[in-house]
């Protein structure tokens, strides 16, 4: 009779153990416990949140593009804060000057421009970051030659030279171009 009452109380206990531990949680059934680092999806660097939470940064847009197309430049100055880039006295940004076989683009003041030498087209960033740190006046151009520019307004344009004729006494040079509009508007 002891041994059928002490067996009774041994399987109670071990039900009462066995509740306790699935409502606290096991391995298989946790209880609410935050992420850890191995708990991110596959892929996901440990510096990127999970979470849709928002910290607080916010990182300005990359401006939109202002204006993308053909400007053919024939000795004449192009002013690129205008809608779209034309030759407006006393307001150019940008000039080309020399003859075929020798031309090169020319800023006017407040403006500047700088060959890009990297392997792919630079975006706007790129584009920003190097005529701060490598503006210049002038610049020599050649077919696929790629430039980035900021006019006398802070605006940053990509010009891609797309063709120089080569009997040409004036300096016509045709280039695939993106204006991007200013920072912020």
């Amino acid at each position: 009779m002891w041994i059928a009452a002490g067996a009774t109380v041994v399987a109670a206990l071990i039900t009462a153990t066995a509740t306790l531990l699935a409502s606290s949680g096991t391995k298989d059934t946790p209880a609410a416990v935050a992420p850890t680092e191995e708990d991110r999806p596959t892929g996901v660097p440990r510096h990127v949140p999970t979470s849709t939470g928002s910290t607080g940064e916010t990182r300005p847009a990359a401006p939109t593009v202002r204006w993308q197309g053909v400007v053919v430049f024939d000795g004449s100055g192009k002013d690129f804060d205008a809608e779209q880039p034309s030759d407006v006295v006393g307001g150019n940004d940008f000039v080309t000057n020399g003859v075929a076989g020798s031309v090169q683009i020319g800023t006017l003041p407040g403006t500047t421009v700088s060959t890009w030498k990297a392997g792919e087209l630079p975006i706007h960033r790129d584009c920003a970051d190097t005529v701060e740190a490598a503006g210049t006046t002038s610049e020599q151009l050649e077919l696929g030659t790629v430039l980035c520019a900021k006019t006398d307004e802070g605006r940053i344009a990509r010009l891609v030279v797309r063709e120089i004729p080569e009997d040409e006494l004036a300096p016509v040079v045709r280039f695939d171009a993106v204006i991007w509009s200013l920072a912020g508007s």
